[in-house]
């Protein structure tokens, strides 16, 4: 599967704050997904990664955080391995910017390299 775009939404305000790569227009229907994750402070390794599949075959999961979700697209379902690669990449993410998160300050945040598995 290639991944095509990562998103990273703010739980609270349920807002986009960073996208690398082109986002497909389903990925704003996903969106309702963000909906079904409890509030803030949860506890994001018991969260779920939601995945839903469009009618072209490309597949967009989303997987929650404590402060952040990350929608991911892909071309098609991706195998496990890239799904976890990316969750850990989101954790890794959350952990790094733990005390900018947790105070709403999105100026100082540092973002992953996103390079290795966003194609276009």
């Amino acid at each position: 599967a290639v991944c095509h775009a990562l998103a990273l939404y703010d739980m609270a305000k349920r807002e986009r704050f960073f996208v690398q790569g082109t986002m497909p227009p389903s990925a704003d229907e996903a969106l309702a997904l963000l909906r079904t994750f409890g509030p803030v402070g949860s506890d994001p390794s018991a969260g779920r990664i939601l995945a839903t599949q469009a009618e072209d075959g490309s597949a967009l999961l989303l997987i929650p955080g404590e402060f952040t979700a990350a929608l991911v697209a892909f071309s098609q379902q991706p195998p496990g391995w890239q799904v976890r690669a990316l969750r850990e990449v989101h954790r890794n993410f959350e952990a790094a910017n733990k005390v900018p998160l947790a105070r709403g300050d999105r100026r100082s945040l540092i973002f992953p390299d996103l390079s290795r598995f966003i194609r276009p």
